[in-house]
């Protein structure tokens, strides 16, 4: 599997667009599970990574209860990136443009010991965050930067007897780029 790396660049002449490349195994092809697995958050400023497929990298930073403004926390999590809310408007022409894409992660933790309550109800004070977010199949998604989101996340107490209490939680971004990913490098 390929990584890529940086936003897509598009050409501004149109006829000279190149049909990106694409394959398909008769025998085997390759598929990769969706549902999201973890979500890891860092401050707005923390430093961006240099190589975000270095595992030393995520290692060095990875810390579930440093105060140091680059650490990254570990969300481990049942999730979910739905297609994006898109606004399209046709312009001269006749061609139709996308002038704003909302995208949103929907989680929930359901590990709720007494940390991860004092987590969420903490969270309250944090509005937005750096965000990356693996599959359940090994993918990291995010790049280098990060996404820049939104966070909220809250608590549900159900009346069915049996049931366990959870935090959901949602990621709110907007952007038209599909979101870059690389093979785990901590999976």
């Amino acid at each position: 599997m390929s990584v890529t790396q940086g936003p897509i660049q598009c050409a501004d002449n149109c006829e000279d667009l190149d049909i990106p490349s694409v394959s398909f195994l008769d025998c085997d092809p390759e598929i990769n599970l969706s549902q999201i697995a973890k979500i890891y958050q860092a401050k707005t400023t923390a430093a961006s990574f240099s190589d975000w497929t270095s595992p030393t990298e995520w290692t060095a930073r990875l810390n579930d209860t440093s105060t140091d403004v680059d650490a990254i926390r570990t969300l481990r999590v049942i999730g979910e990136l739905p297609l994006p809310s898109k606004t399209e408007k046709t312009i001269s022409g006749g061609r139709i443009v996308t002038t704003d894409s909302k995208n949103q992660v929907n989680f929930e933790i359901d590990e709720t010991n007494a940390t991860n309550h004092e987590f969420v109800r903490g969270m309250k004070c944090v509005k937005r965050g750096k965000f990356w977010f693996e599959t359940i199949g090994g993918l990291l998604f995010g790049g280098n930067e990060g996404i820049e989101a939104s966070i909220t996340v809250d608590m549900v107490l159900s009346k069915t007897e049996g049931d366990i209490i959870l935090y959901p939680g949602s990621l709110k971004w907007s952007s038209t780029d599909v979101l870059e990913r690389t093979p785990s490098p901590i999976a």
